[in-house]
Order: structure tokens, then sequence, then C-alpha cells
């Protein structure tokens, strides 16, 4: 079983689309969606530094 099919049968997600090429995935469980895509070497999100300003007002 993979981990999409694990998502579905165990928590109930929907798969709504995937790319098992580039390890991406589209689900959904009721009205919250994620999409999910695994980090690779090839593939890689940049990232910067996580700022909360609100918190400076807190």
């Amino acid at each position: 079983m993979n981990n999409t099919e694990y998502l579905n049968k165990t928590v109930g997600f929907k798969l709504e689309y995937d790319r098992p090429e580039n390890k991406f995935a589209f689900i959904s469980l009721r009205q919250i969606q994620f999409m999910l895509q695994q980090i690779s070497k090839i593939r890689n999100w940049p990232n910067g530094v996580t700022k909360c300003e609100f918190i400076k007002y807190i």
C-alpha cells in the first residue's frame, strides 16, 4: 500500500490529482485541501526567513 492509498483508506482523504513522477499529490478531506510534494535534489523549494510581523504589536 502506498502513501496515498494509506491516507485514503485509513484517514479518508480523497486523491484529487497526482503526478507520481514528480512525487506530487493533491488531496482533500471534506472542504480542506492539501498539496504535497516530496523534496528532492532535483526539485527543491527555495525558502526564506519566516517573519511574524504581528508579534511586534502584541
